[in-house]
């Protein structure tokens, strides 16, 4: 880990991504822990079938112990696997947002101390700790929030659908017919609901 790099916030401080590209060690690590999560984990479901069909065969005396095994060292494995890479995912993720959280509230801190005092005395105590530590927590959940559904939710999808694909095209193909319906109708609705919202 970075230990000696001072918090700060970047050059470009009002841009969210150079707070993030700030890490990229970090990042590279969890975005590669993603993606291997999000692609492997549909194996252990793959191998769990695979070995409860193969304890079942077994226990009608159609299949062999070692063939048992196979297949349950297969779901074992697998499972370490994208458990492993879902830990470093989750890890490195907190690593950044943590990191993150501490380069803009030392950035809000030397704002605060360069401003004049007439200008500060003006100021809230209230609203400025509630800029300091609950916008800024706001700040940092949006951004894990949004990095992780990008695998969660995309990749995950994908890698299932995928799957699907390989064991029925056409049950996966009529079974994915609501879902370009299902997005176009959220999207019709999200503004009326957001205004709506607005005028609650």
């Amino acid at each position: 880990m970075q230990k000696n790099i001072p918090f700060g916030p970047p050059e470009n401080r009002l841009k969210l991504t150079a707070y993030v590209r700030k890490y990229p060690r970090e990042f590279l690590i969890q975005a590669l822990g993603g993606i291997l999560y999000n692609t492997v984990v549909v194996f252990g479901a793959i191998f769990l079938g695979k070995a409860i069909d193969a304890a079942n065969l077994v226990l009608q005396g159609q299949a062999d112990l070692p063939y048992f095994y196979a297949n349950l060292f297969g779901f074992l494995g697998f499972t370490l696997l994208f458990q492993a890479a879902r830990y470093f995912k989750r890890y490195y993720m907190r690593e950044i947002v943590n990191r993150m959280k501490c380069d803009i509230r030392a950035g809000l801190l030397s704002a605060f101390f360069r401003m004049p005092l007439i200008a500060l005395n003006g100021e809230k105590v209230g609203d400025m700790m509630s800029r300091m530590i609950g916008d800024v927590e706001q700040v940092g959940q949006s951004v894990q929030t949004t990095i992780t559904e990008l695998w969660d939710t995309v990749l995950l999808m994908l890698s299932y659908f995928v799957a699907c694909m390989i064991y029925s095209p056409k049950i996966t193909l009529l079974s994915a017919i609501p879902i370009p319906f299902t997005v176009l109708l959220a999207q019709m609705i999200r503004r009326p609901l957001y205004t709506l919202s607005q005028k609650s």
